[in-house]
Parts: structure tokens; C-alpha cells; sequence
């Protein structure tokens, strides 16, 4: 019967309506009034185009069953598809109170805030061995201009994930990760090395110099290492970028240009 649940999504996907028929039949018939065949019945709905009908179906089970999550998760994903993201963040934050240890749900939550790095960080929270989530967490501290924390957590994807020398040749790219991670300290330490300079500037009278403020998010930004930490840290990053797209290099044909070109780049 669950074999018959995957294959009744995976027909909708693929647009095969005759066979999710066949097998919502047969569930219905074995598990008559089953909120999972009723959720069914409503991803038929959605697939078939008619999403106010798929809407009014989990309505009518969640006054049921208010706890089901994956009537829930149907709702955010219906409105998702209707372009309203604000009804669409609120049900998932009314889902994501109750069912808080859902990673995935606060990623979709992180999505529809263009990546918000409040639910990024209880995904971290919740999931902490994962590298990835605290890549994206980087990435997007970075984006919003709050470069020390994004330096911070770079650093903490290169410490989780960089494998020993001795097994980086034998996984080839396995180390893309830590790479990616790599180009953000990098990115981070070039960005900050040039707000040192350019956060004092002389005053027209020359007098003291004054400081310029960097924006909004300073203030939430992580504590900026000194310049000397920045430069150690910009010429290890350089190094472990070349060593590691080196090594890639040679086992996956990159072309000498455009080593040289990344080399060129890296330092600049």
C-alpha cells in the first residue's frame, strides 16, 4: 500500500493521470476516508490545475484533523503555486509551531523569506552536522552585507567538512564543498580587508577622521578579525583554492587558461 502512494505521486509528476487513478481507487477502497487518501485526492486536484478545490479539501480535513502535517505542508504548497507567499509563510509558521523539528520545513520557510537568516539558523539548530545548511547560512550573510558573520561561517564549513591530505586525491572532487567555502572567505576577507581602508576617511577640514557607516546589519554583524588575521586568512584561502581546483584539474581536464584565469583572480 505505500508502494502504491509513491507510485500515485510519481504518476502525478509525470502526468500519467490514468495510473494515479487506478491506484487512488484501490487505496480508497482498501482505506476509505484516510487523511493520506485524501491528500491524494487533493494532489489530483493540483495536478488537474483546479487549486481552489485542492484548498477547500484540506480545509475540510484540517477541521478534522488540525495536527496533520501533511495537509499542512499541501496548504503551503497550493499557495506557493498561487503566488501568495504571505499566506503561504504563515501557514508554514503555524505548521512549523507545532512540528518545530521539521528541517525541511524551515529551509521553505528560509526560501520564502528570500533566504532569511533567522529560520536558517534553527535549521542549523536542528541539524547541526550538516555542512550545507551552514554553507547556505554563510552565503546568505554574505548577500545581506554582513561580511564578519559570513567569514565566521565559512571558516565553520571549511572546519566540518575538508577532508585530510591524504584522502583529498582519492575522493577527486569530493572536496567541492569545502572549496565553495573557500571562495566565501576569500570574498569575505577581500570585502572586509577593503572596509578597513575605506572606514575612516579624512574630514574636509582636516581634522580627525571619521568613520562611515556600513549599513544596517553592522551592528549584527560577528566580531571583524584584525588586518593581519584577514591577510593570513585571504593567502591560506588562495592556496587551498588553488591546491584543491589543482587537483580537480588534473583528473577532470581543466583547461590551462582557465586555471591561469582563476589563479589571476585569486591573486589579485
Amino acid at each position: 500500500w505505500a508502494f502504491l502512494e509513491q507510485l500515485t505521486a510519481a504518476a502525478l509528476d509525470l502526468g500519467r493521470d490514468d495510473i494515479a487513478e487506478e491506484c487512488i481507487g484501490q487505496l480508497n477502497e482498501r482505506f476509505p476516508d484516510s487523511p493520506r487518501v485524501q491528500i491524494l485526492f487533493g494532489m489530483r486536484r493540483e495536478a488537474s490545475g483546479d487549486l481552489t478545490g485542492a484548498l477547500k479539501l484540506y480545509d475540510a480535513i484540517l477541521e478534522v484533523d488540525e495536527a496533520h502535517a501533511g495537509i499542512w505542508k499541501r496548504r503551503v504548497a497550493v499557495y506557493r503555486q498561487l503566488g501568495d507567499t504571505k499566506r503561504a509563510a504563515e501557514d508554514l509558521c503555524r505548521y512549523l509551531d507545532t512540528f518545530y523539528t521539521d528541517v525541511e520545513g524551515w529551509l521553505e520557510l528560509a526560501d520564502l523569506y528570500r533566504s532569511s537568516l533567522q529560520a536558517l539558523s534553527h535549521a542549523m539548530l536542528l541539524a547541526p552536522q550538516n555542512p550545507f545548511y551552514v554553507l547556505q547560512f554563510a552565503e546568505t550573510a554574505a548577500t545581506s552585507g554582513q561580511w564578519g558573520l559570513a567569514l565566521k561561517m565559512f571558516l565553520r564549513v571549511v572546519e566540518m567538512a575538508e577532508l585530510p591530505v591524504d584522502e583529498q586525491d582519492q575522493n577527486g572532487d569530493g572536496n567541492g564543498l569545502v572549496r565553495r567555502a573557500y571562495v566565501g572567505v576569500k570574498l569575505s576577507t577581500r570585502k572586509l580587508q577593503t572596509e578597513a581602508v575605506t572606514a575612516s576617511v579624512p574630514s574636509n577640514d582636516g581634522g580627525s577622521s571619521k568613520k562611515i557607516a556600513t549599513g544596517p546589519t553592522e551592528e549584527a554583524d560577528a566580531k571583524v578579525p584584525s588586518e593581519e588575521t584577514l591577510r593570513q586568512l585571504d593567502a591560506l584561502a588562495t592556496e587551498r583554492i588553488g591546491a584543491l581546483s589543482g587537483s580537480v584539474g588534473k583528473t577532470s581536464g581543466t583547461s590551462p587558461s582557465g586555471y591561469g584565469v582563476m589563479m589571476k583572480w585569486l591573486s589579485a
